[in-house]
């Protein structure tokens, strides 16, 4: 499913949006460690820790 398809079921802000790619391509492995800690996280922690788990996949 796209980010695209994931705003249409539901509104998301723009930068929450952006991140929904990053999560569907982690692997079992590193969504359940995202997972796990999304409990105790802000949503800014939460989002700087997505746009970390990009940058690490991009280089």
């Amino acid at each position: 499913m796209s980010a695209e398809e994931y705003a249409q079921i539901g509104e998301l802000d723009q930068e929450l949006l952006e991140v929904v790619e990053t999560l569907l391509k982690l692997s079992a492995e590193e969504y359940a460690q995202i997972l796990t800690q999304l409990l105790n996280l802000s949503r800014e922690e939460f989002l700087e820790l997505i746009k970390n788990e990009s940058s690490k996949q991009n280089n």
